[in-house]
């Protein structure tokens, strides 16, 4: 299996959360060299999965709510980090839910960090189960053949790839922007206190009250933008 990160996004599975089973998404190999990303049977590239299951636990605190995920194969933990449109409480134990998330290790454990949770009938995590068996056994067993003339100029695809990441009117990086107004978090981190140095005083803090200053939204934005941008290509060319 080429795990060759110019090569692997031309799989097109490999941003399509694989319909799997617990028991599958823990027999995943991790790929030395690359964070959270596995190998299923030895040669299928996964990063992201879809499971459905039963709650059989619930924990959280103030920023995550945890939930432990049953389909009668295994167990998995599924964490989902909370945000201002999430509902106040967490789906109850013995909801059936289908997870789609990103697949990873925390302290040598395997979880999956939630991406979309919706709550389901039984007669969707049957289907899901027949439809697991038989992707795993008709699609996600053959190995992912890249075109022969990707192969034969891979050099020259990463040094263009690389040409372009430099070139400074790459639209990461605008070829007008200096140091002086970049962005970065610490200068995010200012400007949030100053805000909420000028907000506090008039009225009762709440941890929302940022969302209301189309200022930082939009800053933050485009610090997100940029880290993605840099962190896609640099995953490119390693």
């Amino acid at each position: 299996m080429n795990t060759d990160p110019a090569i692997l996004g031309l799989d097109p599975l490999f941003f399509t959360p694989l319909k799997l089973h617990v028991r599958t998404v823990k027999q995943l190999q991790p790929v030395e060299g690359h964070k959270n990303l596995y190998l299923l049977n030895g040669h299928r590239p996964v990063r992201f999965a879809e499971l459905c299951g039963v709650i059989v636990a619930i924990e959280q605190n103030y920023s995550m709510i945890t939930y432990t995920i049953d389909d009668a194969t295994d167990t998995i933990q599924c964490c989902q980090w909370k945000h201002s449109n999430m509902k106040d409480m967490p789906l109850s134990i013995g909801a059936t839910v289908c997870i789609c998330g990103r697949v990873s290790d925390f302290r040598n454990t395997r979880q999956i960090t939630i991406r979309t949770l919706q709550e389901i009938d039984i007669n969707r995590e049957i289907m899901h189960d027949v439809l697991a068996l038989h992707l795993l056994d008709t699609v996600y067993n053959k190995e992912f053949q890249p075109p022969e003339n990707v192969i034969e100029n891979l050099g020259e695809i990463k040094a263009e790839l690389a040409r372009q990441a430099n070139e400074e009117s790459w639209f990461c990086e605008p070829a007008d922007s200096t140091l002086e107004d970049t962005k970065d978090e610490i200068y995010f981190a200012k400007e949030m206190l100053s805000f909420l140095k000028s907000v506090v005083p008039h009225q009762a803090f709440s941890k929302t009250m940022p969302h209301s200053s189309k200022r930082l939204r939009d800053m933050a934005c485009e610090i997100v933008r940029s880290h993605v941008c840099r962190r896609m290509y640099t995953f490119a060319l390693v």
